[in-house]
């Protein structure tokens, strides 16, 4: 099971979908690439100022994404 967790300005996205073998999986490659994608907005956001402390891991079915609003004006 897939699970995301959000505390304050702390995403959790962690676990397997186990809906087929892993490197298989089509349901894990849709919440991956949703993980992903969040994490390159971010990194932009910060580079514009809209987002600041942007921090993100990603390892073996885990994802930790930290970021505070920046205030930034876009």
């Amino acid at each position: 099971m897939i699970t995301v967790e959000r505390t304050g300005y702390v995403l959790v996205v962690d676990g397997h979908a186990n809906y087929a073998e892993p490197g298989q999986d089509i349901v894990c490659s849709a919440a991956s690439i949703l993980v992903y994608t969040l994490m390159d907005t971010l990194e932009q956001y910060k580079t514009n100022g809209i987002v600041k402390d942007y921090k993100a891991k990603s390892k073996n079915g885990r994802a930790i994404i930290t970021c505070r609003p920046g205030g930034g004006d876009k």
